[in-house]
């Protein structure tokens, strides 16, 4: 009989202590609701072995907490950090573009190219008019002037922000190894500290908390051992972290991988990033390449690498690489070449005077003061270095050629050098030299190169075979040129916003279903506590009529 009132007892006790632990977890949750990253706990009850007590009868010994654990979807948190990684790339790259449009706008403080180009042309075809007005003169050489400002302007923005992104890949580079090395940690903490079916749920919390911070850089994947260790892969499968391990990524502008020579320049002449791995750190170094996956994998990191542009081996020169950046720049760098070649040429006019007593080569167009322009006439840029330019020893034979520039001066970009030659009124030339043979002679009033670049303007170009510029497939005029680059940074730009709206909204249905799913309800925690209140005095008062029960037949049995 004492045995049964005692075994009676014993089950109501550890019934209460099973309760009274179920609402301590319920208050945690309570505690913890406006928490950033906590989960909700379940306390899973569960029943004590049974007890044979004679015959074929058996007895329960009551309840107990088997364990503590979160309510996690795994699927769920894996879709939200893709989603995440989406957003975040959307979103910095529309800030950039968004940047590198200010100046392609009507109102940009310098005038957009295009505006000056119209501006351009315009007083060139107000001076064909009357070719020796002073003033109109003075106003090609405002409207010039300002046309090279205004690509100034453009083009070294859009380098400028390029090169932006380049330095902030390298500064997130860091927070990326900082987050793995802190995940790697908690690995090995939560490794050592977890026994049976208990877990260590706040090291748990703050892993998957910095799993998210990763996300939000670069793409990640994740894969959690039978150990309680997550695994951090990138999308080829490269391990970030692995058990107690983290591996550190550089970023480098020499990569051990780099073609001959090297990788090119950034659009203004910086050395651009390359993201590796080092699997010899102590010796000569051996880099894997991890730039193009992390491009594709989203997160700010993959976001910057879209507008900044990823390079390949078999680039050549800063237009070859493949993003918003380049993209932006190459029209801009078409169009400047295009004014120093194109129309540089009409304007020094036909090269065949036939005057042999001067040595060299002149053109037939003149100035007010009889003289020939200088081959790069109109339009010139800075030289790196004057002798490059007569590279091959045979001075400059015709029309300007930016050529011996490029591969022997070290030019990067045309679009940040080029210049307006003319500053005085009458050294603009509009005349061509109508003497065939020695000397300079010119009709008065005559208009003729004026009108070759103002025809110029109107024929269009294969500017891709051209120029050799892989963003630029346009065969147009130089106006249209200018057009298609606004409605293009306007399509990246646009293509920008719609993917952080649509992944914006993704990530909030996610975070809802997640918060439904791991978050905490007052409501449902209150109602779960009062089902436990009610459980939890039905067992006191259990407790309670036990041990009346008990003492009464002690009495007896004295």
């Amino acid at each position: 009989m004492a045995n049964g009132i005692s075994g009676l007892l014993n089950n109501s006790r550890s019934s209460l202590q099973a309760q009274q632990s179920a609402i301590r977890v319920i208050g945690e949750n309570i505690a913890n609701v406006n928490t950033e990253g906590y989960t909700r706990r379940i306390a899973g009850l569960e029943s004590i072995a049974l007890n044979s007590q004679g015959g074929d009868i058996s007895f329960g010994q009551g309840v107990n907490i088997g364990s503590i654990s979160r309510e996690v979807d795994r699927f769920l948190e894996s879709a939200l950090g893709d989603r995440l990684s989406a957003f975040s790339a959307a979103q910095i790259r529309e800030n950039l573009l968004n940047r590198a449009q200010a100046p392609f706008a009507l109102d940009s403080v310098s005038g957009n190219v295009g505006q000056k180009l119209n501006d351009f042309f315009s007083a060139l075809d107000d001076l064909a008019v009357n070719p020796a007005d002073i003033a109109l003169r003075q106003s090609v050489i405002d409207q010039g002037e300002s046309l090279v400002n205004a690509i100034h302007v453009t083009y070294d923005t859009v380098a400028s922000l390029q090169q932006e992104a380049d330095g902030r890949i390298g500064i997130l580079i860091q927070d990326v190894n900082r987050i793995s090395g802190e995940i790697a940690d908690l690995n090995l903490q939560i490794n050592a500290s977890e026994s049976g079916d208990q877990q260590n749920l706040p090291l748990r919390d703050k892993r998957d908390a910095l799993v998210r911070d990763l996300s939000e850089l670069i793409g990640v994947s994740t894969l959690e051992d039978s150990d309680g260790n997550l695994q951090v892969s990138l999308a080829n499968g490269f391990a970030l972290v692995s058990g107690s391990t983290s591996r550190e990524l550089e970023f480098v502008t020499d990569p051990t991988f780099a073609p001959p020579g090297g990788y090119p320049t950034g659009l203004n002449g910086f050395g651009m990033g390359h993201i590796v791995f080092d699997y010899d750190p102590s010796g000569a170094g051996s880099h894997l390449g991890l730039t193009n996956i992390i491009a594709a994998g989203g997160g700010e990191i993959g976001g910057l690498l879209s507008f900044r542009g990823v390079q390949d081996a078999a680039d050549s020169t800063p237009f070859d690489a493949v993003g918003d950046a380049v993209t932006i720049a190459s029209s801009v760098e078409a169009i400047s070449r295009d004014l120093l070649t194109r129309f540089n040429s009409r304007y020094i006019g036909s090269p065949n005077d036939g005057d042999n007593t001067i040595a060299g080569f002149q053109s037939s167009a003149v100035d007010l003061n009889g003289l020939n322009p200088a081959v790069f006439g109109l339009f010139d840029f800075v030289r790196p270095d004057a002798a490059a330019l007569d590279a091959d020893g045979n001075g400059l034979p015709g029309p300007a050629d930016l050529n011996d520039a490029v591969t022997v001066g070290g030019v990067v970009s045309f679009a940040s050098i080029i210049n307006f030659v003319p500053d005085e009124p009458q050294d603009i030339a509009a005349a061509s030299d109508v003497d065939p043979g020695n000397g300079i002679e010119f009709g008065e009033g005559d208009n003729s190169i004026l009108i070759s670049i103002l025809n110029e303007r109107k024929v269009d170009r294969d500017y891709g075979a051209a120029f050799g510029i892989p963003a630029i497939n346009d065969v147009s005029t130089i106006d249209e040129l200018y057009d298609s680059s606004v409605t293009t940074i306007g399509s990246l730009t646009r293509v920008a916003i719609n993917t952080r709206e649509l992944e914006g909204d993704r990530v909030e249905q996610l975070e809802n279903e997640k918060a439904q799913k791991s978050g905490v309800s007052l409501d449902e925690e209150f109602a779960r506590l009062i089902n436990f209140q009610r459980a939890f005095q039905g067992s006191a008062r259990m407790v309670g009529v036990a041990d009346d029960l008990l003492a009464e037949v002690i009495g007896l049995l004295g």
